[in-house]
């Protein structure tokens, strides 16, 4: 590329502006890195919770739990324990329904088993 103005003299704001673009990628491709890194952090967390949840349940507990359940134990918004739950291949939602109206009225998670480990 030529950087050269009508004097002959470098052009320093092309320079700073090419230097600008580079750094801007840079930082574009850290962000998602720690974007899908912290993803994957939640989601295990979520998972193991469950799993965990597993060997302490009772006879009428299948071991799912709502949404709000999970984003308190685990310090998360309700945003980030749906969007890890749809993302693991390991947990399973359930909708959780109304007793009176026989509706869905919640999102459950639960820890499936049957295809992990």
């Amino acid at each position: 590329m030529k950087y050269d103005c009508p004097s002959g003299e470098m052009n320093w704001l092309s320079v700073a502006s090419d230097v600008a673009t580079v750094v801007l990628a840079i930082g574009a491709v850290g962000a998602y890195g720690w974007y899908q890194i912290e993803a994957v952090i939640k989601r295990r967390a979520l998972e193991a919770f469950l799993k965990d949840q597993l060997g302490k349940r009772s006879k009428d507990d299948d071991g799912s739990r709502s949404v709000l359940f999970l984003a308190s134990k685990l310090r998360l918004t309700e945003d980030e324990v749906i969007e890890a739950g749809f993302r693991s291949k390991k947990i399973k939602p359930v909708p959780g329904f109304d007793k009176e109206t026989g509706r869905a009225d919640a999102i459950l998670f639960m820890y499936d088993h049957e295809t992990s480990d």
